[in-house]
């Protein structure tokens, strides 16, 4: 099996030749996961690093036959989606950083794939999988996900890569957030103020989510790009609010429980081709946010939330809470090259 710095599986970036392989064989248990370290591959540039998680299988099988079919109909909303990653076995996202003695190399990016055993979906198991099955020895009754990490030496210098200088490398695995769905409510515009009570899903503790104002607007027409021939929605509510105790918007996000509204042509539209798909980002992102979020007093412990831009004037809209949790601590792992 070539292994390339810096490329997706089973492809080869800039004509650069495959690594050369260094057994590693370390393992450990982290995040709820058995991984494996089988390899690490060095290159004149950098070098790349192979992880091998298992996945149990009646976990991937549990997944498959709730989500599956649902999948295939495409009629899943954004936080029903948001849930199906959440359950994914297969969704494990985090961010790997590696030092060789106290030089910390640059990160060049990250691909993943995945193995299983299950015959629903498994049209989706192509060859790059089986042939990192075949080359690490899994067990075919697990379920894997398999990680390449890659790394290049920083600021163009290449440190020493003989045997003893490259048993000093070192991994620190941090994982990202995880997506918990909260709850939902509903405001109108020029409410008055408002507080709900909410549970914390994890730690059960009790907030105040303050609902200062919600008021209406409506985006400049110069936002959007009109090399289209498209005319795009710009009507929106923005919320101002607080959450006693503090939860930042990292943490706790207020978003639209509904899509905004598709762009339309304009009514000369046949002088501009129209692009195959087009779509503009709602919710709290995007140039409403940062119109919005332009409004906020410096320091202020408010914060904004925005409804996805609509063709109508918005009156009312259906709000959906989410939360951001790190569930576990970074993890470091040495001893990934032998002496």
């Amino acid at each position: 099996m070539n292994v390339y710095l810096n490329s997706y599986f089973g492809t080869k970036r800039n004509g650069k030749h495959p690594g050369k392989k260094i057994i590693s064989g370390r393992e450990f248990n982290w995040n709820g996961r058995q991984w494996k370290i089988p390899a690490v591959y060095l290159f004149e540039d950098g070098l790349a690093v192979d992880f091998c998680i298992l996945v149990p299988g009646a976990e991937v099988e549990k997944y498959l036959s709730r989500w599956y079919n649902k999948c295939l109909e495409n009629k899943l909303t954004d936080e029903e989606n948001e849930i199906l990653e959440k359950e994914n076995p297969f969704s494990l996202s985090f961010h790997a950083a590696a030092f060789l003695g106290e030089i910390e190399l640059l990160g060049l990016g990250a691909s993943s794939i995945s193995w299983h055993l299950c015959s629903t979906g498994r049209e989706y198991i192509g060859p790059e999988a089986e042939e990192l099955m075949e080359s690490y020895g899994c067990s075919r009754k697990e379920g894997w996900l398999f990680v390449r990490s890659s790394f290049g030496w920083p600021d163009g210098i290449k440190p020493e890569t003989t045997q003893e200088h490259l048993s000093s490398l070192r991994l620190t695995l941090t994982a990202h957030p995880v997506f918990y769905p909260g709850f939902h409510f509903k405001t109108e515009e020029g409410q008055t103020p408002q507080d709900l009570t909410f549970t914390h899903p994890v730690t059960m503790e009790l907030y105040t989510l303050n609902i200062i104002s919600c008021e209406a607007g409506r985006l400049p027409g110069d936002v959007f790009s009109r090399d289209r021939g498209l005319v795009y929605p710009r009507n929106y509510l923005s919320l101002s609010y607080k959450v006693t105790p503090d939860l930042p918007p990292e943490v706790f996000r207020i978003q639209d429980c509904n899509p905004c509204d598709p762009p339309r042509r304009e009514k000369d539209a046949s002088k501009h081709p129209l692009a195959s798909s087009v779509s503009i980002i709602g919710g709290a992102s995007g140039p409403v946010s940062i119109i919005i979020a332009g409004k906020n007093v410096e320091g202020s412990i408010s914060y904004p939330a925005c409804s996805a831009p609509r063709f109508s004037p918005v009156k009312s809209v259906e709000w959906r809470t989410s939360f951001y949790i790190r569930e576990c601590e970074d993890m470091t792992a040495d001893n990934i090259i032998p002496c």
